[in-house]
C-alpha cells in the first residue's frame, strides 16, 4: 500500500490544491505536501476524516490487503495501524505490536505464536474447516518472513558472529580480531586492529585489554567514542558506541583472558597496574550479510 501516492490520488480527484484539501481535514498544507511525498503519515482519526469527508471507500486504499509485519494479522481499516510516537499511523505493524512508537516487547516468534492462538481462541476464531493447528502452520511459515522477525534473526545471526570472534575465556584463535576506530590527538580518525577479549552475548557490550600508556588510552581519555568493524569475506558489522576504561582488578579478571595477562608487558600479570580493560557500548548498528544480502542498521535501544 503506497499511501502516499493514495493520497495524492484522492486530492487530485476532488480538484483540490493541497492548501484547499488541508483545511477541508482541519491540517496545514504542509502536512499534506509531507503525506505525498512519504515523508510522514496521517493520524488515523485524520484518515478516518479524508475517508467521510471525500466519500472514499477504504478498499481503494488497501487493495492488496496487507499484514502486521510482527504478527501477520491482516490491516484491513486505519483502526488496524499501530501509532507512531506522534501518532500518525504506521504501515508495518498492527496496533497491538506496535503501540506509540515501540514495537511490544516478544522474545520469540515462539511467543507470537501463542499469543495469537490464545487470542483467536478467545473471540472463537476456529472452526472444524479452520483449526488451531491450521493457524499454526501458517503463522509457523509465515512469520519468519516479516519485517520484524528476519531483522530479529540478522540481528542474532551478528550476535553469534561476534561471540565466535571474542575470546570469551578461551584461547586468542586467528580470527580473533576486530577493527577499532578512534579520534587521535590530533582531531583525526584512526584505525587498528585489536582482540575483542568477551562480550555480553550481544552485540551491546564488548571488551578488550590494553595497556593504561598505550596511544589508544590517551586517544579515549580524549575522546571517548569508537567504532568497531567486524569483518569477514561477506560479513561487515559496524559498531558505534562510546568507551571507558576501566581499571579494577575483578573486573580485569572477569572480562579478560589469560593469555594477555601472561604478556611480558604485564610483569604482575593480571594485576599489573599498566593492564586495564576497555569497556566498548554500543549506540548505532550497521550489520551486513552477503551471502543472503540482509542489511539492518539502528540505534542499540532498537534491539
Amino acid at each position: 500500500m503506497n499511501l502516499a501516492l493514495k493520497i495524492q490520488d484522492v486530492r487530485r480527484s476532488s480538484g483540490l490544491s493541497q492548501g484547499k484539501f488541508a483545511s477541508k481535514l482541519f491540517v496545514t498544507r504542509q502536512a499534506v505536501s509531507r503525506w505525498e511525498t512519504g515523508e510522514t503519515t496521517p493520524t488515523i482519526d485524520t484518515l478516518k476524516n479524508m475517508f467521510e469527508f471525500f466519500n472514499v471507500n477504504p478498499s481503494h486504499f488497501f487493495e492488496v490487503l496487507p499484514i502486521c509485519q510482527s504478527c501477520s494479522m491482516p490491516l484491513q481499516n486505519p483502526e488496524d495501524l499501530g501509532q507512531n510516537l506522534d501518532k500518525s499511523v504506521n504501515l508495518d505493524y498492527c496496533k497491538y505490536c506496535f503501540v506509540d512508537g515501540t514495537l511490544e516487547k516478544a522474545s520469540s516468534i515462539e511467543e507470537i505464536i501463542e499469543y495469537s492462538i490464545a487470542a483467536m481462541k478467545e473471540h472463537n476464531y476456529f472452526t472444524e474447516e479452520f483449526t488451531e493447528a491450521d493457524e499454526r502452520a501458517h503463522l509457523i511459515k509465515t512469520l519468519p518472513t516479516l519485517k520484524r522477525w528476519k531483522r530479529v534473526a540478522t540481528i542474532n545471526r551478528a550476535k553469534e558472529f561476534i561471540k565466535n570472534r571474542c575470546v570469551n575465556g578461551g584461547t586468542v584463535g586467528g580470527d580473533a580480531f576486530c577493527t577499532i576506530s578512534l579520534i587521535d590527538l590530533d582531531g583525526y580518525p584512526t584505525a587498528a586492529t585489536i582482540t575483542p577479549a568477551s562480550s555480553d552475548g550481544g552485540i551491546e557490550t564488548i571488551w578488550f585489554g590494553t595497556s593504561l600508556d598505550s596511544n589508544k588510552v590517551r586517544r579515549i581519555k580524549k575522546k571517548p567514542k569508537a567504532c568497531i568493524c567486524f569483518n569477514s569475506g561477506e560479513v561487515n558489522i559496524s559498531l558505534v558506541g562510546d568507551i571507558e576504561i576501566v581499571s579494577d582488578l575483578e573486573t580485569k579478571k572477569e572480562v579478560l583472558y589469560e593469555e594477555i595477562a601472561e604478556m611480558p608487558y604485564y610483569p604482575q600479570g593480571i594485576k599489573d597496574p599498566n593492564l586495564i580493560a576497555l569497556k566498548f557500548i554500543t549506540k548505532r548498528f550497521d550489520i551486513w550479510f552477503g551471502d543472503t544480502e540482509s542489511w539492518e542498521k539502528g540505534k542499540a535501544n532498537d534491539l
